[in-house]
């Protein structure tokens, strides 16, 4: 009967079956030994499933005492996946990077774009405070240089023909003196 016992659970576990309680170990003869070999196997087994559902959890914070192919097989499985959620947390943060570049861009542009609107309409003394190395900060400081540029030609164009209105109005008093003098 002890033979048929261990026979039956042996059965279910070799189904998948693992909620088998262990066997009571009576006697040190081979059914003894087999009871108890029986009982080591099962508290495998039951290790196995549990490791199993932790590196399906993603959890891999726990060690097991496992040996062999099994072993090396979960070994791997962990291995592999710390490196995928190494590469996630990566991949993730690459994202948010480039996300903060497109806004900060996006913002630039923006910037660059309301003072070339506000030229368009005759308006000269918005500035272009966008600098730096990269082509859009290269590209606002050249429009903030031909702005300022264009701002004083601008000035010294309305200085001349101010100048000039003077001096048209000098010489036109200057001539009907003349013809008022003859």
């Amino acid at each position: 009967k002890p033979v048929r016992k261990i026979s039956g659970v042996m059965g279910e576990i070799a189904k998948g079956n693992f909620l088998q309680d262990n066997l009571p170990v009576t006697s040190e003869d081979e059914i003894g030994i087999l009871s108890n070999t029986y009982n080591t196997m099962l508290g495998t087994m039951k290790e196995i499933v549990n490791q199993a559902k932790d590196i399906a959890a993603g959890d891999l914070s726990k060690t097991y005492e496992l040996k062999g192919e099994l072993s090396i097989a979960f070994g791997k499985m962990t291995h592999e996946l710390r490196d995928k959620q190494k590469a996630d947390v990566e991949f993730k943060e690459m994202a948010t990077e480039r996300e903060s570049q497109a806004e900060d861009l996006k913002d630039k542009v923006d910037i660059i774009l309301e003072c070339v609107s506000a030229a368009a309409k005759g308006d000269l003394s918005k500035h272009i405070n966008v600098k730096g190395e990269s082509a859009i900060g290269q590209m606002g400081e050249g429009l903030e240089m031909f702005f300022d540029n264009l701002s004083r030609n601008m000035k010294g164009i309305a200085n001349m023909a101010n100048d000039l209105a003077l001096s048209a109005k000098e010489i036109s008093g200057s001539v009907q003196d003349q013809a008022s003098v003859s």
